[in-house]
């Protein structure tokens, strides 16, 4: 495999976080007194945004490239987004194809996942995607290197990226707590008044059952 390629391999672990815990979605968490601090960059994106908070894409297999079309809006989200990205991936087009190919797929897969984003997230879950990439090249870099003072100047870059992606990973947690606060608080109010309205409730369920046609049938669990 070529540099490109391995290169390409690391970028598509960055930016493949929504399709890295998909299977890990339904199982049950411990307590939060009991419940670790996650370490794994794969594990960020479902406590930053919740459990169902956006749609989730899934991943790509790499043995399906995109579309003509689908590759078209990779390319013009990062030619608009992230420019020097942008121009990365169509060098990369020329000298290492698969690795083109393996990069697009993930991309695509954060593309879709953004644009459901609220916009205040949006330039946040940038930052922290390109924290993490440029963490994971510098990974990388300390695997390969012998020298003892380029590893000290390399973990310290290192250190400096990683605190990059933990700050933006905070403000997302932030902000999608400050949406289930506003969501809570309007669900709050809607119960408040439907207690006021009891009686018409009474009155229009009453009315809905008699007239239908039929025997009304019982509801589903869901709430009303």
């Amino acid at each position: 495999m070529t540099k490109q390629a391995v290169a390409a391999l690391f970028l598509a672990a960055a930016v493949g976080i929504v399709a890295a815990i998909a299977s890990d979605e339904g199982a049950p968490s411990a307590s939060p007194a009991t419940q670790p601090v996650s370490t794994q960059p794969a594990r960020f994106e479902r406590s930053f945004y919740g459990v169902g908070a956006f749609p989730r894409p899934t991943r790509q297999a790499a043995s399906q490239p995109l579309s003509q079309d689908e590759e078209k809006a990779v390319l013009e989200f990062l030619k608009e987004n992230r420019p020097g990205r942008h121009e990365r991936l169509l060098a990369l087009r020329q000298t290492d194809p698969e690795g083109y190919q393996l990069a697009l797929g993930a991309m695509h897969t954060f593309m879709r996942r953004w644009t459901h984003m609220p916009k205040p997230m949006r330039e946040l879950a940038i930052q922290a995607k390109d924290a993490e990439i440029q963490a994971l090249q510098l990974v990388r870099q300390m695997r390969t290197e012998t020298d003892a003072q380029a590893l000290a100047a390399l973990r310290k870059q290192l250190a400096q990226a990683v605190g990059e992606l933990v700050d933006a990973e905070l403000k997302l947690r932030e902000l999608r707590l400050e949406q289930l606060e506003m969501q809570l608080e309007r669900l709050r109010e809607e119960l408040a008044e439907r207690r006021k309205q009891r009686g018409q409730l009474i009155e229009q369920r009453m009315e809905a059952w008699l007239l239908a046609p039929g025997i009304p049938e019982p509801r589903s669990e869901e709430a009303p």
